[in-house]
């Protein structure tokens, strides 16, 4: 089967923003394991659960795997400050002091356009490291600044991301599958 961005593009679901959170004003987005398609052609992730209760996206560690969600813009977000993203996650397998390399890509939109596949608005790497802390737990991990206010302005309304887990990169070592239970964006 030919593989075209289109087609995966065109199966990612939209998510509405939530209003201002409750706490304190932030406004938030939460995306959970159900809101993001599955790339077709990086066959290293896929549904599956953590501790055999919750949700998650498996991220196999001997193949690159991807998976793209889509958020309205919240129309109550400033359309040119950064959005940080808090990652919930578990480590599946017994492998401390290693690298699981995920690369982040992402395009914000304006009402019509659609993401060119090789030229997001911009890419960012993060090396996330294995410890006691983060193996056989849930976990949670802010990266500050994950989506670059520059990409955006007022007229802004949809951002599209894609996650991979660069499994074949030497810096990837962890060799335990890394599970994905929820994203939180806020600004």
């Amino acid at each position: 089967m030919d593989y075209r961005f289109e087609d995966v593009y065109d199966r990612i679901t939209t998510l509405e923003s939530a209003p201002a959170g409750s706490g304190g004003g932030i406004n938030e987005v939460n995306v959970y394991p159900e809101n993001f398609s599955l790339d077709d052609t990086d066959t290293g992730s896929d549904a599956g659960t953590c501790f055999d209760i919750m949700p998650c996206i498996n991220f196999d560690p001997d193949n690159d795997g991807a998976a793209w969600f889509i958020i309205k813009f919240p129309g109550t977000w400033d359309g040119t400050a950064n959005i940080d993203v808090q990652l919930t996650y578990s480590m599946n397998g017994n492998d401390p002091a290693k690298d699981v390399k995920f690369d982040w890509d992402y395009w914000c939109l304006n009402s019509g356009e659609t993401p060119s596949e090789g030229s997001p608005d911009a890419s960012n790497t993060n090396d996330l490291a294995s410890s006691s802390s983060n193996i056989g737990k849930v976990y949670i991990q802010t990266i500050s600044n994950f989506i670059d206010g520059q990409y955006f302005d007022t007229s802004t309304d949809t951002i599209v991301v894609k996650i991979k887990r660069d499994a074949n990169d030497a810096g990837d070592t962890y060799t335990g599958t890394f599970q994905l239970i929820k994203l939180l964006l806020t600004q």
